[in-house]
């Protein structure tokens, strides 16, 4: 069985339309689904093996994320991200997560600084399994916990920063990439996984010190780094296509 079987079996009916949408998604990104051509949703139930109702609902989700046209009686059209659209994305969320940084320095709660605390121990960890023998047998399980963490980091952050406003404008720039794009550019390169995780350290301690402005600073530079990564390799994949074709 496939991992992406794996993960199928083990999803749940609810979350299943979404990890649908963040797959087909990435395939569009990496131009495994070329922009221009039409989506089918009988193949694609097809091949993830499920019905067609998490499909038209991943579908439905796309189409709001602008990834694709829903045109009536025709179907899905792939319109997809250029790596322009993506930097320009990180840009954004860089300014509006700096500034849920230097919120966060003012406001944060005990409870918030002590998850903030343990998703950073949590990078640290991966960054020292990243580096043993048997780390390339074990990718799956090191995206998952950098996923979480990542996840857990960024989501106290907006918390801590307690503006509603705010949280729904980082949600609505996050929603429209897959939530493992990072990692992907990150998993190749142990270097660029400690920088990351000192990047996350570095923002903590800035908000532990209640450095309101240096923590803007850092988170800013953490996610326009991560744009770099993340385009660069869209580039190299985009490339690579172009080739192949």
């Amino acid at each position: 069985m496939s991992r992406t079987q794996d993960v199928l079996a083990a999803t749940s009916e609810g979350a299943l339309s979404e990890y649908l949408a963040e797959e087909i998604h990435r395939r569009i990104l990496t131009g495994d689904i070329r922009v221009g051509s039409w989506l089918r949703q009988d193949t694609l139930a097809a091949e993830f093996n499920v019905s067609r109702t998490p499909v038209r609902e991943a579908v439905r989700a796309l189409g709001g994320r602008g990834v694709l046209e829903i045109i009536p009686r025709r179907g899905a059209l792939v319109i997809g991200s250029t790596p322009r659209d993506i930097r320009e994305n990180y840009e954004v969320r860089a300014e509006l997560e700096g500034f849920a940084a230097e919120l966060a320095a003012e406001r944060i709660q005990t409870a918030q600084l002590t998850a903030l605390r343990a998703a950073v121990d949590d990078f640290d960890g991966i960054v020292a399994a990243a580096a043993a023998p048997d780390a390339a047998d074990r990718d799956g399980e090191l995206e998952s916990r950098w996923t979480d963490a990542n996840e857990r980091f960024h989501a106290t952050l907006l918390e801590a920063a307690d503006n509603a406003h705010l949280a729904a404008s980082v949600r609505e720039s996050r929603r429209r990439l897959p939530h493992n794009t990072t990692f992907a550019a990150l998993s190749g390169s142990q270097r660029q996984l400690t920088i990351n995780a000192a990047d996350h350290r570095a923002i903590l301690e800035a908000i532990e010190a209640s450095d309101g402005e240096k923590a803007r600073r850092l988170a800013r530079q953490h996610l326009l780094r991560a744009a770099d990564l993340v385009t660069r390799r869209f580039e190299r994949e985009l490339e690579v296509q172009r080739r192949a074709r």
